[in-house]
């Protein structure tokens, strides 16, 4: 079976390809049949069609060459045409645009299947008074969140500090959550890392879990590796640069660490205040397995972003009805989670969880270890 007919080439003076490697041989080759019975060959083959463009390969020579170009598919073609037909719809003032829906998700939160309902409620609902509309979407562990983060067609998606900081998702913030332990602690917009240990553990300070286990989520994660590698660079020195015999991990979600200091699995592990919060609420069997053995400082918390391609109009009027948001009115909404409600730190605040890797790595600690 081939793409075309079997005799066709013999009519040709010359055969041009888009890419060889897709017509020659083998089970996906779409000139396999010609390749096989001997009528294409690289050596028969006049060019590719890069040869002709780059100039290195003369293409039509004389008005009586006939000439066959078998052309694949490639993407950046379909991408140069579909260009090329956008352009032309426009200037002739045709067609019709679609804006495809846009989606929110607090797979960052969502620790229980409680708390995973209470934001499935908060956000379309925010949406809703924004005027605006989205889809709910679903985006289970294991899966990695830098691959929702990378999304266009983000409205209002839990975002960890670090990676915003870092600029390297193309994302505008929209709002911060203000926790009730945030609240009471006169730090809205923040959240600290804890750091857990099992309530079987003797240890009474972090120096007494030297030597054990470290579980981690994440090494993108600010809360689960980036906050923790600070807080223990402090410990560093030149007789002590290595602090754990074992590091445990990617353990992913917050829910894991406590599951596997439960367990036995590791000595000691960092906690997101309000994940905990939340795990406190919902799952209080599951919590009482461990307990704090101390805190890091505060940083500024994960926050709801959306895709830069949206409409910053669309952007103000989300920000507009998280703000407004308020614990008499929406306590149904926000109760449920422990919120206070929503508030707007500057773009940069997230800054300083950058400055702490840095310092992080000129007390020579770079990695957990």
């Amino acid at each position: 079976m081939s793409a075309v007919e079997l005799s066709l080439t013999d009519m040709m003076d010359k055969l041009v390809v888009d890419d060889w490697g897709q017509c020659k041989g083998g089970m996906f080759g779409s000139l396999r049949a010609h390749v096989e019975a001997g009528k294409l060959s690289e050596h028969t083959l006049h060019a590719e069609l890069g040869d002709i463009v780059a100039g290195t390969k003369p293409g039509r020579e004389n008005d009586d060459e006939t000439i066959l170009f078998w052309h694949r598919g490639l993407s950046l073609s379909d991408i140069a045409l579909g260009h090329t037909m956008l352009k032309k719809a426009r200037a002739l003032g045709i067609g019709q645009e679609l804006r495809l829906p846009m989606i929110v998700n607090a797979r960052m939160y969502s620790v229980t299947p409680a708390a995973a309902e209470g934001w499935k409620r908060l956000l379309p609902e925010a949406v809703r008074r924004a005027g605006l509309t989205a889809e709910i979407v679903d985006y289970p562990a294991p899966a990695r969140l830098e691959g929702l983060w990378a999304r266009s067609d983000l409205l209002a998606v839990f975002m960890c500090g670090w990676p915003f900081a870092q600029r390297r998702f193309p994302v505008r913030p929209v709002a911060a959550p203000v926790t009730e332990e945030a609240a009471k602690e006169g730090i809205p917009g923040h959240y600290r890392t804890l750091l857990w240990v099992p309530t079987s553990s003797t240890a009474r300070c972090l120096e007494e879990t030297f030597g054990g286990r470290l579980a981690y989520t994440n090494p993108e994660s600010h809360s689960g590796y980036n906050a923790v590698r600070y807080h223990l660079s402090a410990y560093i020195n030149e007789t002590r640069k290595t602090l754990y015999h074992t590091l445990v991990g990617p353990l992913i979600t917050p829910r894991r660490v406590v599951e596997a200091l439960a367990a036995g699995e590791a000595d000691v592990g960092p906690l997101d205040s309000y994940a905990w919060s939340l795990l406190c609420r919902y799952e209080p069997e599951l919590t009482r397995h461990v307990r704090i053995l101390t805190r890091s400082v505060p940083a500024p918390m994960p926050l709801l972003v959306a895709s830069d391609t949206v409409n910053p109009q669309a952007i103000a009027a989300l920000q507009t009805a998280l703000l407004t948001l308020n614990t008499e009115r929406d306590a149904t909404l926000l109760r449920p989670l422990g919120l206070r409600g929503f508030i707007t730190p500057s773009a940069d605040a997230w800054q300083v969880v950058c400055d702490r890797e840095e310092i992080a790595f000129s007390r020579g600690y770079a990695t957990l270890r």
